[in-house]
């Protein structure tokens, strides 16, 4: 509890001082902001918007691992972590309801034009913990040898320094765009390293036995209650962020008038932006942080999809069967996974509204849905019924099966 209680402590301390400093911090900021975007040089703009644009490569890391390695666990872990920091910072940044430095400071160019509110920087708390968690759940022998694994020194060393880099590119680049304050980023990592080390130190570990000791073969399952307590938790999380929704729905936490300042601050700063947004479109302020919120709906589909699925898992035999595989074999399940995932594209691409409860039901909801299914219940089912799956295989439902009729036999006899 020593490490809970100490950055408990620590996060603590350093929100009080950024309500102090807030002031002095904006302040600063602005003539920052100003000094750097007026200082800009030639494909300045191209680097940072690489930096800032470019974080999905790392759910792409994920997939690749979850398709080819046999740390599934640790992918599918990783991609619920990076579900649940989106679904936390749109709830703290309903209960912050800070505006972007362009918004109200007329100086400041909007050169990237995110329309919700900006504290704490969501850039900089997912960034901070996709590039950190990468080594620490999806490649662990990077910080530490591994069994059957070691990286050479000078390759640990490139790797960490690359992390350390693009993390405090995309926090800088946030506040070049004009779309944070440095006080915004910096409360941003401060949230993200909290959230990354009480995760790693006490959380982490337990769900990886939890989940190989559930899908062993002839193991358990995911049990019911695991389920009924994630039902819990996400209504509860759903309660909360709807409370502050309305909060700022109803004008109560923050005013009508700063409000058509930033709405029109907005039209006039976006070259991307041709229509005019009203205070309840879905893509500005409370709205889409509220909608954002909901991605936390990932995990608990993950959860009950792998329950549904009812399927085994065991690495060892994974990486051992998967070696032996014909590379057309391999070819086909990838080609499988990419076809399924496409169940998501119509929600992400067709459904354009700015109806709030639309965007949530018909294209938030969905996503996780499918998202969540594809991974736990449709890949391992689809592979089982084409004939592609191989002992060993995540969620595979052939190994159930045959294990329950052996203990059957084994009772009658």
């Amino acid at each position: 509890m020593r490490t809970f209680i100490l950055s408990t402590l620590f996060l603590g301390i350093y929100i009080i001082l950024d309500i102090i400093l807030n002031e002095l911090m904006w302040e600063s900021n602005t003539k920052l902001t100003i000094y750097l975007q007026n200082k800009e040089f030639k494909g300045e703009q191209e680097i940072m918007t690489f930096f800032s644009n470019w974080l999905n490569i790392f759910p792409g890391i994920a997939l690749l691992v979850f398709m080819f390695k046999e740390n599934k666990l640790g992918a599918i872990l990783y991609g619920c972590m990076i579900m649940f920091i989106i679904s936390f910072n749109s709830l703290l940044k309903n209960i912050y309801h800070q505006p972007r430095p362009f918004w109200t400071e007329e100086d400041i160019k909007g050169l990237q034009c995110n329309k919700e509110f900006g504290k704490p920087s969501g850039h900089a708390m997912q960034s901070s913990l996709m590039c950190f968690l990468l080594p620490c759940i999806l490649f662990p022998a990077i910080w530490r040898d591994q069994e059957n694994l070691k990286y050479p020194k000078l390759l640990r060393v490139i790797i960490i320094t690359i992390i350390i880099i693009w993390t405090l590119i995309t926090g800088f680049s946030r506040i070049f765009f004009g779309a944070h304050t440095y006080g915004q980023v910096l409360l941003g990592w401060i949230y993200s390293g909290y959230i990354m080390i009480n995760y790693m130190t006490y959380i982490h570990e337990r769900l990886l036995n939890y989940f190989k000791t559930c899908l062993v073969t002839g193991g358990p399952g995911i049990g019911r209650r695991v389920i009924y307590i994630s039902i819990l938790v996400t209504f509860i999380w759903s309660m909360i962020s709807y409370l502050f929704y309305r909060l700022n729905s109803n004008e109560i936490l923050i005013n009508n008038a700063e409000i058509q300042l930033w709405l029109d601050a907005m039209l006039r700063k976006c070259t991307s932006q041709i229509n005019p947004y009203k205070f309840k479109s879905a893509s500005v302020l409370q709205n889409n942080c509220f909608n954002n919120s909901f991605q936390i709906l990932f995990i608990f589909f993950i959860l009950l999809g792998t329950k549904l699925c009812g399927g085994t898992y065991d690495e060892s035999k994974f990486s051992q069967n998967f070696a032996k595989l014909k590379w057309k074999l391999k070819l086909y399940r990838v080609v499988l996974l990419l076809v399924l995932l496409l169940i998501v594209e119509p929600f992400v691409f067709f459904i354009v509204t700015e109806h709030l409860s639309a965007v949530i039901f018909f294209q938030t909801i969905p996503i996780c849905f499918f998202g969540g299914f594809v991974l736990t219940y449709f890949y391992p089912k689809a592979l089982f019924h084409l004939g592609l799956n191989i002992e060993g295989d995540f969620l595979n439902s052939e190994n159930r099966i045959i294990t329950t009729k052996i203990h059957a036999n084994a009772n009658e006899v």
